[in-house]
């Protein structure tokens, strides 16, 4: 995935999508998996979607637009959080973060 670590793993067929225009969102809430900090975001029209995501101090993706998802075709909004589950509507949906451990050229992510 383009600027998102191999630490995700969603429960729902999802697409990326890059937003055509220049977003406006606020940060809902920001959740830790694994050691990696996601800013959990509503854009202006109510789509949910990834702002930036950290470890530790180290930004390995910016939030100058958000990693949002389709399902069937629709973009959900967020309904709430119960650890690492979000919980999406308008379809409803679901997303579990779960840490995961990848080697890549000698490199442990």
């Amino acid at each position: 995935m383009i600027g998102v670590p191999p630490l995700l793993i969603a429960s729902i067929f999802f697409a990326l999508v890059p937003d055509e225009y220049e977003t406006r969102f606020e940060k809902i809430e920001t959740i830790e998996v694994g050691g990696v900090s996601i800013d959990l975001c509503r854009r202006e029209d109510g789509v949910f979607g990834l702002g930036e995501v950290r470890q530790g101090g180290l930004p390995l993706r910016r939030a100058d637009f958000l990693v949002t998802w389709q399902v069937g075709g629709r973009f959900p909004a967020f309904e709430g959080r119960k650890g690492p589950e979000v919980r999406l509507r308008d379809p409803r949906a679901t997303l579990t973060f779960r840490p995961q451990r990848r080697e890549c050229a000698g490199t442990v992510l």
